[in-house]
């Protein structure tokens, strides 16, 4: 378990650049990559802010539970990448904006999200919204 953190400039030949199967409370995940979950894999986030992170697939994070976070300026990148800011992930209470794919998904690819501020509206999930959250900036 990780509490109060910064996670940046690491990277990861498969999953997880920033964490992999961890529990992150408060932490700031920048600049990681990783083949999937270019900020974290398989892992559980609170409170967490990514940002500046890449993958293939889920620049912010793959196959994670992210609880009231915040992720912008995330990329999936290469052809066929997907999910810019979370890929195949429970995501709850967040904001996904301003991430960005070269192929689907530019904020999220698959996945449940609930009560989450993203564009466009999944299909998967509850009280969602797609309006702006107008960030002060990408990473903030």
């Amino acid at each position: 378990m990780l509490n109060n953190c910064t996670l940046s400039d690491n990277s990861a030949t498969s999953e997880g650049g920033g964490a992999y199967a961890s529990t992150l409370n408060n932490c700031t995940l920048t600049g990681n990559s990783a083949l999937y979950g270019g900020g974290a894999s398989e892992a559980t986030l609170n409170n967490c802010t990514l940002t500046g992170n890449s993958a293939f697939y889920g620049g912010g994070a793959a196959w994670a539970t992210l609880n009231n976070c915040t992720l912008t300026g995330n990329s999936a990148v290469g052809y066929a990448s997907s999910g810019g800011g979370a890929y195949g992930s429970t995501v709850n209470n967040c904001i996904l904006y301003h991430n960005s794919t070269d192929y689907t998904g530019a904020n999220y690819l698959g996945g449940t999200l609930n009560y989450c501020c993203t564009t466009p509206l999944p299909t998967n999930g509850v009280g969602n919204i797609a309006l702006d959250p107008e960030l002060a900036s990408a990473s903030t």
